[in-house]
């Protein structure tokens, strides 16, 4: 199921927003390719390392703008912030370390769980956490 951005999902921060527009992106690549290899293995097993390789660099290199926008501005929300980032790589983590063991993981990961799991992620972070971000006064920081 892909994700389609909306204007609700803006937080008002163009930079934040975008990083939000390419995750989604990212995770909708993974949809699209998980539809047609639900073991995630085969012939669609390299594109899905390499995916999931670009989803943690990026989602790195988002969390730590993202925190460095708002520590500039003050923003009250930033220690919960961090504490959801924290807690959503550490998740991603493990997916990926659950993948990388294949068939030999004590649960391997299936493309459904996966993709469950990187959607609402993705989502439910923008919407019950980042959107606390709209009310903010981030005037003259970005």
């Amino acid at each position: 199921m892909s994700i389609i951005w909306r204007d609700q999902m803006s937080v008002g921060i163009k930079a934040i927003d975008d990083d939000h527009q390419q995750l989604i992106s990212l995770v909708n690549q993974f949809s699209e390719i998980a539809l047609s290899s639900p073991d995630l293995s085969g012939k669609h097993e390299g594109a899905v390392r390499s995916l999931l390789g670009r989803l943690q660099t990026y989602t790195q290199e988002h969390f730590s703008r993202e925190e460095r926008i708002q520590d500039l501005a003050g923003y009250e929300g930033l220690k919960e912030n961090r504490q959801h980032h924290l807690a959503l790589t550490k998740s991603l983590h493990t997916m990926i370390e659950r993948f990388a063991a294949g068939s030999s993981a004590e649960k391997p990961l299936t493309a459904q769980e996966l993709s469950k799991f990187l959607n609402s992620w993705l989502v439910d972070h923008i919407i019950k956490v980042d959107l606390k971000m709209r009310n903010a006064n981030f005037q003259g920081i970005w």
